[in-house]
């Protein structure tokens, strides 16, 4: 082997930001979210529990219609929204094969001025955001979750064990067309619910790997500060 016994030669702009975006050595500890490196702190579930919970989702399509009904129908297997720029169709797929699709919707978050569609397929889900003013669509793993200042979007899922949806967090920057600040696939802890303590922290009750635990994860509380 041989040593370069010189001056190291400066590491340029394209390898530091490469470097920067290097797993750390733990999920538990710290990991990068985009650019922006995000610390993890344990916490209990009292602490977890004292962040206002991120209000409850209408689940029942038929409330959901009736409420929106100047912007949003449903014919049959078809979504119409009305957004200001233009009409956009959801269709259902209703085929015994990998392209099966029925897509739920989920109402309007004023919030972030967005539609909510839920999209449940043959082995796997995701949620759609539908912008109301151009009709611009964001692909979300998870519910989305609006920080206090209604600046940033959170979204979570975890699926340790089955491994059929992406196990990880999203984070936005909210807009007409939200732009994706950072994902991050996550290995040892998935967020099972996601709250905003302030708008650059959230607590998360997570679920972590245990190969000792019948159900392979335990249930643990985490804190998150995204370096916003």
């Amino acid at each position: 082997m041989l040593a370069n016994c010189g001056k190291e030669k400066p590491l340029e702009k394209a390898e530091i930001e490469s470097v920067a975006q290097r797993p750390l050595a733990s999920e538990l500890d710290t990991f990068y979210l985009g650019g922006k490196l995000v610390r993890v702190e344990k916490i209990e579930k009292s602490d977890f529990e004292e962040v206002d919970a991120t209000p409850a989702i209408d689940t029942s399509e038929t409330k959901n219609l009736q409420r929106d009904s100047d912007k949003v129908q449903r014919t049959g297997d078809t979504l119409q929204i009305k957004t200001a720029a233009k009409n956009v169709f959801i269709v259902n797929n209703d085929s015994d094969t990998d392209e099966y699709a029925q897509y739920t919707y989920m109402g309007y978050n004023k919030a972030i001025d967005q539609y909510l569609v839920f999209g449940g397929f043959y082995e796997w889900h995701n949620y759609l955001l539908i912008d109301a003013k151009t009709g611009s669509q964001t692909v979300l793993w998870g519910k989305p979750v609006v920080s206090p200042n209604g600046k940033y979007i959170v979204s979570g899922n975890t699926d340790l064990v089955a491994q059929f949806t992406d196990n990880g967090i999203q984070l936005f920057e909210s807009g007409n067309a939200p732009k994706v600040i950072g994902e991050k696939i996550l290995q040892l802890w998935g967020p099972e619910e996601i709250r905003w303590s302030n708008d650059t922290t959230l607590f998360v009750k997570a679920n972590v790997s245990d190969e000792k635990s019948p159900d392979l994860e335990v249930t643990r509380y985490f804190k998150l500060k995204l370096g916003l």
